[in-house]
């Protein structure tokens, strides 16, 4: 939208009505936007393809990471025995551990 105001500049070499011009780009793009749909929310709906919505209100924005975090940890360190770690990996519902 501004793109296309700025090009028509660009190529006419008119740099006195610059702040209208976009002024009015702008205005006029919000003015589309507040009552149609984008082109790609319109190619989604035409297609029959899922349509994500915004995710501002759901419940997950007030989720923490405290919530799926697993603060029972069981660490791997450099004095354990062989034993140890073998105890450690039968006993873990961990599959696998970073080095």
């Amino acid at each position: 939208t501004v793109a296309s105001g700025i090009i028509v500049f660009e190529l006419t070499g008119q740099m006195t009505h610059l702040l209208p011009v976009l002024m009015t780009v702008l205005i006029a793009a919000s003015v589309g936007n507040f009552f149609t749909l984008s082109v790609y929310d319109t190619l989604l709906r035409e297609k029959g393809l899922p349509f994500i919505p915004a995710i501002k209100n759901s419940k997950l924005m007030k989720k923490t990471v405290g919530y799926v975090m697993n603060t029972n940890l069981h660490l791997i360190t450099t004095n354990m025995t062989y034993n140890n770690l073998q105890e450690l990996l039968k006993h873990s519902e961990e599959g696998v551990y970073p080095l």
